[in-house]
């Protein structure tokens, strides 16, 4: 049983799964628990993620200046 199923992410090609929610592609997912350092865990739904949304340190974008927090890194 699964929620999110990435089938092209498995190491092992013949999961049997019973029940899977969602065929979903390869970008990080918050809210309804899920969640990255603590963030977005609380939302009542679920929301992609993108770049510019993470923290600097987990993007290594700490370069580039046209981010507004990276001065701050």
């Amino acid at each position: 049983m699964t929620l999110l199923d990435r089938p092209y992410r498995r190491l092992v090609d013949d999961v049997p799964l019973d029940y899977v929610g969602f065929t979903v592609p390869d970008e990080l997912f918050a809210g309804y628990g899920l969640g990255l350092d603590e963030r977005w865990r609380a939302l009542p739904d679920l929301h992609v993620v993108t770049s510019e949304e993470l923290p600097i340190h987990l993007t290594g974008d700490a370069y580039r200046s046209d981010r507004p927090d990276a001065a701050a890194a």
